[in-house]
């Protein structure tokens, strides 16, 4: 989507030449309207015109190189609405200053800026791509069984830990070891642990996370620790799913989707720059210049956010927010409206319409990126919340077989195998009885976070109910879902959890059943719980794939 440098200079070029060369036929229309008007009197008709093309000129000429043309066109506009609502001696005054305005447009829209307004800097909104998360952790504490403990605890979580007992060979062996993650104790170097973990930071070209455990609460430490731009003060004892579930909450890695947007214009050379403006930012855009085609682009594209043009010659744009809301699945869908219109009131009335922002044209490209962005942003995060579940953070029951529709079809279209995995907790029952269920629910969020760290990107996780998970598996066979969950259950089961001074370990059964031995989403569930149940009766413990043919 992100266009070339060579190729984004001449869309750039095509456009603006685009623009230039439509004002010449608008000043002409504008001229041909208002002495018909001076010839025949008011009429709706020329009075549209005249402020339709004045309106358009107001909110697209400074972002194309005439800022003077954009001014001149807003007093136009402005002149025009004062004069129909005037009468005698002071409409003739005003329609005067609209006679001596009409060449003051015909002359700005011959004189364009030196430089060539917004649109020049649209290279600006480029994004750099996410780089990958560095999984290499530095455990620096004086304790050596406690960071001993806490490093084999945390590889376990496919993370690569080093432990230091001292902050002298730990510096000494920075560069070498190039940390994303640095668990520092506050106690080191005579209490100045904090001050350590703050050089090691700046000697490293990429910024680590920095996590600060102590041996005490303090208040003075723990602002010391977001002083030195500390992400958490972990009070000792901790566990090591505690940081992990730090790094799973901190990870900013953005999405791997692009945000999907759709521009409705009626303007062909402005709904372009938005599309440029917003593909350079790396975004997937729709355009819709004809009001009458946003219902098919709009059902086919499934937009995260829609961008309306207010006024448009078939409908306005509050008219069409009101049809958007009337579709169930597009209700909550951000809708931001754009246009030059400037009158605060009329901004209020187009919101009350459905919408959620005003944007007023020009605007400045990385300011639209922005924007869409944060709201985009937002909105997945707000439907983040309605899929997942609260303890764990993982997909919900419902998402999860909604997840297994999705790429159950897609696995059929592709041709390609499809493994889901059910498993469960063992004993957990004894886990609540004897340490409580606050201690319970620490376990489930336990290996949640062990699920999330060892799987992949692609890999869909989640709480299926009490303590069962669900994990579908895209591309991938029989044996290989099979090999992958055995490699799981042996690692979780070495996991230590902690109730007050007793630790303890559990582990899970899984069963699984793959697409294309089982056809359809019912189908797989049902034989992936069966076979569940059978590596429980086998003495639990196990993985298990569901018998076929």
């Amino acid at each position: 989507m992100k266009s070339a440098p060579n190729s984004l200079e001449s869309r750039i070029q095509e456009l603006h030449s685009d623009y230039t060369s439509q004002l010449p036929g608008k000043i002409s229309r504008i001229q041909i309207a208002w002495n018909n008007i001076c010839e025949q009197g008011w009429s709706e008709e020329h009075t549209s015109t005249i402020s339709t093309i004045c309106h358009g000129l107001a909110g697209s000429a400074k972002t194309f190189g005439f800022s003077a043309l954009s001014k001149s066109a807003r007093v136009l506009e402005e002149l025009l609405e004062e004069t129909q609502r005037a009468q005698g001696t002071q409409q003739e005054a005003l329609a005067t200053q609209i006679s001596q305005m009409m060449h003051t447009i015909a002359h700005h829209a011959s004189r364009p800026d030196r430089r060539q307004g917004l649109f020049s800097r649209i290279t600006m909104t480029q994004q750099t791509e996410p780089q990958p998360i560095n999984r290499t952790v530095a455990i620096v504490d004086s304790d050596r069984e406690f960071a001993t403990n806490l490093a084999t605890q945390m590889g376990y979580f496919d993370l690569q830990a080093h432990t230091y007992t001292s902050t002298t060979a730990f510096l000494a062996d920075l560069n070498e070891t190039l940390p994303g993650i640095m668990v520092i104790s506050a106690q080191l170097s005579k209490g100045n642990g904090i001050a350590v973990a703050s050089e090691a930071a700046s000697r490293l070209a990429e910024r680590p996370r920095i996590l600060i455990s102590s041996d005490l609460d303090d208040m003075k430490l723990r602002l010391a620790c977001v002083r030195a731009g500390g992400e958490a003060f972990l009070v000792k004892p901790f566990e090591a799913t505690q940081v992990i579930a730090l790094i799973n909450k901190t990870d900013t890695c953005p999405s791997k989707e692009p945000y999907r947007v759709m521009v409705v214009d009626d303007s062909l050379t402005m709904s372009q720059l938005f599309t440029l403006t917003l593909e350079q930012a790396g975004m997937d855009v729709r355009t819709v210049n004809d009001p009458m085609d946003m219902l098919n682009v709009m059902l086919d594209f499934h937009p995260e956010l829609i961008l309306l043009d207010m006024y448009m010659p078939q409908c306005d744009g509050d008219d069409l927010a009101k049809v958007i809301r009337q579709y169930e699945a597009f209700f909550s869908t951000p809708i931001v409206f754009l246009s030059a219109e400037t009158d605060f009131e009329r901004q209020l009335s187009a919101l009350s319409t459905g919408g959620d922002d005003f944007l007023t044209k020009p605007i400045e490209p990385a300011h639209l990126v922005q924007a869409v962005s944060s709201r985009v942003q937002r909105s997945r995060q707000l439907h983040s919340l309605m899929v997942r579940d609260g303890l764990t953070g993982l997909l919900n029951h419902t998402e999860s077989k909604r997840q297994l529709d999705i790429l159950l079809e897609r696995a059929k279209r592709a041709n390609t195998p499809l493994c889901f995995a059910m498993l469960d907790i063992d004993h957990f029952k004894r886990v609540n009885d004897a340490h409580g269920h606050p201690v319970g629910d620490r376990v489930i969020k336990s290996l949640s976070h062990f699920l999330q760290q060892r799987l992949r990107k692609t890999d869909v996780v989640g709480r299926y109910g009490g303590e069962e998970f669900v994990i579908i598996f895209p591309d991938t066979t029989e044996s290989d879902g099979q090999r992958v969950m055995e490699e799981l259950r042996e690692k979780f089961a070495m996991v230590t959890h902690h109730a007050g001074d007793q630790s303890f370990q559990c582990t899970f059964s899984c069963g699984i059943a793959t697409f294309p031995h089982f056809s359809n989403a019912t189908e797989i569930v049902d034989r992936a719980d069966q076979a569940l149940y059978s590596a429980k009766n086998q003495g639990r413990n196990k993985v298990i794939a569901a018998a076929h043919r």
